[in-house]
């Protein structure tokens, strides 16, 4: 039992470097659902896990965005030379200049969604009496 319940604390919580590039992995949360072990998360643990898979999914959505736009205004330049992104006033053009606000954001909600993402972990072993994981 304690196996099973590590490894739904493991599909559930993300790990940080999982966080990049993919959607949420809701199947996770469904499996949660479906089984009933979310019925062993008080209502304000829910609150939050839910709140935090809603985050995650507009994060990596927006890194798809962003993935598209180095695809098709960046990559196709780069062999224009670096003229390419810069306007005639000699700053960043205003769609680059744009780009680079959103990774900075980013970023931000990166860091803030890992540290999230351990304080759940951390709070989920807490409430499946588990082993801390490594």
């Amino acid at each position: 039992m304690i196996q099973i319940l590590s490894t739904i604390r493991d599909a559930v919580v993300p790990e940080t470097q999982e966080l990049v590039g993919e959607l949420a992995p809701s199947a996770a949360w469904d499996g949660a659902v479906a089984s009933g072990v979310a019925n062993r998360f008080s209502p304000a643990f829910r609150y939050r896990l839910g709140y935090f898979y809603s985050e995650f999914k507009g994060i990596a959505e927006n890194n798809l965005r962003h993935q598209v736009f180095i695809e098709n205004e960046v990559l196709p330049r780069v062999e224009s030379g670096v003229q390419a992104f810069y306007g005639e006033d000699g700053r960043f053009n205003s769609a680059i200049r744009a780009r680079l606000a959103l990774i900075e954001e980013f970023a931000d909600d990166l860091e803030r969604l890992s540290l999230t993402a351990g304080e759940l972990a951390d709070d989920l072993e807490t409430t499946l009496n588990l082993e801390p994981s490594d």
